[in-house]
């Protein structure tokens, strides 16, 4: 006849080892927190599972007969190891619910959007760590998706890539859509601008082939006007746009977070009856308790 050791449950095994170590069924009761007739029951029942005997009981003391003791030695080790395995496991849920790994884009200004937003959830949450690094907006995206990151900050009109990839968004904070010009550009001598001003100057955007969301977030804000955006001057990327501020002809249509760089002379002004900004990427399937109280933060 044989016998299904999955018959045998993991707390019937818990048990039975801790009887046999501490060669009491009393003592093993206090140690599991159960009583002593459930221990001995639990034993008396695996028994008869087994139909092999496990202890030989005298009215003073129980001992482990020659097959209970060859299970024991055989079974503790094996069992030691799944229990070390599952406290390391827990260890790692418990330092990955400790500490969010969030990814901001390197051209913009944290100052202006994040590090409030940071402080005061660190204020209300002091155990849960953020772990912050700045990257590209194409290296944010293809981190939040491979997990490197459970939250970006990003320029909103990564939102349609976002929505593509099914990931989750929510606005971190928003403003005027500003245009960014040198002193000299005609349109700097006013207050603020519509779209209508804007239209006949030229524009220095991100290219389209690396930068499709933006071209695309463009052309749906001027088309909302019946207007068409001016292009005259396209760059791979923010970088490149930052590096050519110091001979600037074009205006720039950004968001109030753009970082300028230090020294600049560039002037910026609102441009009327439209908004942008930085919103924050997760994925929808979250599962750590700091996404969600970070995203509950958001304004």
């Amino acid at each position: 006849m044989t016998f299904q050791l999955s018959d045998i449950t993991f707390m019937q095994v818990l048990i039975f080892i801790t009887v046999a170590k501490e060669s009491s069924f009393s003592k093993a009761a206090l140690k599991l927190h159960m009583t002593q007739p459930a221990v001995t029951k639990s034993i008396a029942r695996m028994e008869r599972q087994l139909s092999i005997p496990l202890f030989i009981r005298t009215t003073r003391q129980i001992e482990l007969t020659r097959e209970g003791d060859y299970l024991y030695r055989q079974w503790k080790p094996v069992f030691f190891s799944m229990e070390q395995a599952l406290h390391t496991v827990r260890l790692w849920q418990e330092e990955q619910q400790m500490r969010l790994r969030v990814g901001l884009t390197s051209t913009t200004n944290p100052e202006l959007y994040f590090w409030p937003l940071a402080d005061a959830f660190q204020k209300k949450y002091p155990q849960i760590q953020l772990s912050v690094e700045s990257d590209s907006m194409e290296i944010l995206r293809d981190k939040l998706l491979s997990g490197e990151y459970d939250l970006v900050f990003l320029p909103d009109f990564e939102r349609y890539s976002l929505e593509d990839q099914t990931l989750g968004w929510r606005w971190a904070a928003r403003d005027h859509v500003w245009a960014y010009m040198s002193p000299e550009h005609p349109l700097a001598a006013e207050k603020n601008l519509t779209l209508a001003q804007l239209a006949p100057y030229g524009l220095m955007v991100l290219s389209e082939s690396n930068n499709p969301n933006y071209i695309k977030d463009l052309t749906e804000m001027f088309q909302k006007e019946n207007l068409t955006p001016k292009i005259t001057r396209s760059m791979k990327n923010a970088y490149t746009i930052k590096s050519s501020i110091r001979d600037l002809a074009e205006i720039i249509i950004a968001d109030a977070y753009f970082d300028i760089p230090t020294g600049s002379s560039i002037v910026r002004r609102p441009v009327v009856g439209h908004e942008n900004g930085i919103i924050c990427a997760f994925h929808r399937d979250h599962t750590l308790t700091g996404v969600k109280d970070f995203l509950e933060m958001l304004p």
